[in-house]
């Protein structure tokens, strides 16, 4: 009765830390969390007719959303799917009758909505997972799934002849749940295109992170130099499985598929079973397949990774943890990489990004807080492990006076600890949210330190003076394009060769959507463009001609 009345007059926000508390301390209670919830929402169902769904104004939107989502993250995949197919198409009502005063509140949730889309097709990949890799639908789940297609095709319909795009494209990058925030399929476009242009064509995903593969693979399939772009992904195994060639083969087809790629650059191989010793013939298979250019591996230990590699089965890279507060492969892993020439790929450098200036002097946070992201909940783990947050303020303020010397900000000089000091470590990932702090932070840490150790030769720039002439070239290559004049009605400015990359910007006057595909400046003009009501006339960059040309 006692603990009842604590439930009973509990805020709800402190019921979620004290749940979140115990999920973390007793990890053996989850399955009956999942159980319990799963009654409950079975019995909330009940109560309600799905009929009601198709009249919910945006705060029952907001709710039942809520609710779809505890469906899936509690194993009801296919309950949830039958819930957003009608959600959407409510989600595009409300748009299409909502007041301009409530435009920003619905573009959010229409927003969210598309994360929760990719949430569902994870919550779906996972329930039909098995020993021997996937199961067909059932006759009722494809009927359940095909009805959310219906669903947003019909959402497509509605939306013909109106100023609002469809908002259910795809969601953020990082897009294994919600929790990581979504963003419409534009500004991923744009994200992307802003991150090329700046010399980062290396991109790092997985075959669990919803459809990342899907987006990243729509954006080079349009990028007129995608031969630049490095695609790295994961053949990640978390459950049971029988190891097989055709398994194994198949698992290739569907990222090269959802890449648009014929050759995979690097797929990293993540086991998660080591009493299985199957994942020796998984990589004996992959050695096999020629649609895949690198084999590297992902989380294996110092003993897993020697032992893949006496087999004969060569190894480019593997992925793992390292920064300042975690240096564990330093003490066996990096001997190994020096002997078989393997490079670590580093995650976590920036510890989910408390590892930045924002968190200077700052006090210990609640990790429970709806503010903190899923990662952020780990790498405080970390943290409390490594020395706890007195500690780690003291870490802090000793980067930031090596900051303050070279003019930089604290997760540039964590970054360079990592890259700099390890000849192991051939790249470090960071995590980006679409942001203009994000390109920031890339610009004046990685990049120029990048191209001072590594990449001065190749990176050129070209300065715009006047009368429409490309003059005042610096730089080592290919002088003759870098000196030619365009001597059209377009200006030429901000040349930049990277990568063995040119991207020309040329604000577009009257031209639709100009985006330069060759080396010179008289080169011919790649004219991206939306032939209907829109004609990009506005676009004055690479990311935004992208940007509308995918919206068409």
């Amino acid at each position: 009765m006692m603990t009842d009345s604590v439930i009973a007059n509990l805020p709800p926000d402190g019921l979620r830390v004290i749940i979140r508390s115990l999920l973390a301390s007793h990890p053996d209670i989850t399955t009956s969390f999942e159980d319990a919830t799963r009654q409950y929402l079975a019995q909330a169902q009940t109560k309600s007719s799905k009929s009601q769904l198709t009249t919910l104004d945006i705060d029952g939107l907001e709710k039942t959303q809520k609710i779809a989502r505890c469906m899936l993250g509690s194993g009801q995949a296919f309950d949830g799917v039958s819930i957003l197919d009608k959600l959407v198409v409510r989600g595009i009502q409300i748009a299409l009758d909502s007041p301009e005063t409530e435009k920003q509140r619905v573009d959010s949730l229409l927003a969210s909505m598309d994360g929760d889309l990719v949430q569902a097709m994870t919550a779906v990949t996972k329930r039909l997972a098995v020993s021997s890799g996937a199961r067909v639908f059932s006759s009722i789940e494809q009927n359940i799934v095909q009805r959310l297609l219906e669903s947003l095709t019909q959402c497509q319909e509605m939306l013909k002849g109106t100023f609002i795009a469809f908002p259910y494209g795809r969601g953020l990058w990082q897009m294994s749940s919600p929790a990581w925030g979504s963003a419409q399929m534009s500004k991923i476009i744009e994200g992307f295109s802003t991150h090329v242009q700046n010399g980062f064509t290396a991109f790092d995903m997985a075959d669990h992170y919803g459809d990342a593969e899907v987006l990243y693979g729509r954006f080079r399939s349009m990028y007129p130099h995608k031969d630049e772009m490095f695609t790295a992904t994961k053949y990640c195994v978390f459950h049971p499985i029988t190891v097989s060639r055709e398994a194994v083969q198949a698992n290739v087809s569907e990222r090269c598929s959802r890449l648009q790629q014929e050759v995979i650059d690097l797929l990293q191989f993540h086991w998660q079973l080591w009493d299985n010793p199957q994942y020796i013939d998984a990589l004996q298979y992959l050695v096999e397949d020629k649609r895949v250019a690198r084999i590297g591996l992902c989380n294996f230990d110092t003993e897993h990774l020697e032992r893949v590699v006496e087999t004969g089965v060569k190894i480019y890279t593997n992925q793992v943890q390292f920064s300042l507060i975690d240096s564990r492969p330093t003490v066996k892993m990096a001997d190994a990489c020096s002997r078989y020439g393997i490079k670590l790929l580093t995650y976590g450098t920036l510890c989910g990004g408390f590892i930045a200036d924002k968190w200077l002097n700052q006090p210990e946070p609640d990790v429970y807080d709806t503010n903190i992201t899923p990662s952020q909940r780990k790498y405080y783990g970390m943290i409390c492990s490594w020395g706890g947050w007195d500690l780690f303020q003291e870490l802090l303020s000793v980067l930031r006076t090596i900051a303050t010397k070279h003019k930089v900000n604290i997760s540039n000089i964590a970054t360079r600890w990592v890259l700099d000091y390890f000849p192991y470590v051939g790249a470090v990932i960071i995590g980006a949210r679409i942001a203009t702090k994000t390109m920031q932070f890339l610009t004046a840490s990685v990049l120029a330190t990048l191209i001072s150790a590594a990449a001065a030769a190749k990176q050129m720039q070209i300065n715009y003076y006047s009368d429409t002439k490309c003059k005042s070239y610096s730089g080592q290559l290919d002088v003759t394009w870098a000196q030619s004049i365009y001597a059209g009605k377009t200006n030429c400015y901000n040349y930049h060769y990277g990568s063995s990359m040119l991207i020309a910007e040329c604000q577009a006057g009257g031209c639709l959507c100009n985006i330069y595909k060759s080396r010179d400046c008289n080169g011919y003009l790649d004219q991206m463009r939306y032939t209907g009501d829109c004609k990009c006339k506005t676009a004055t960059s690479l990311a935004q001609a992208f940007a509308c040309y995918y919206n068409a």
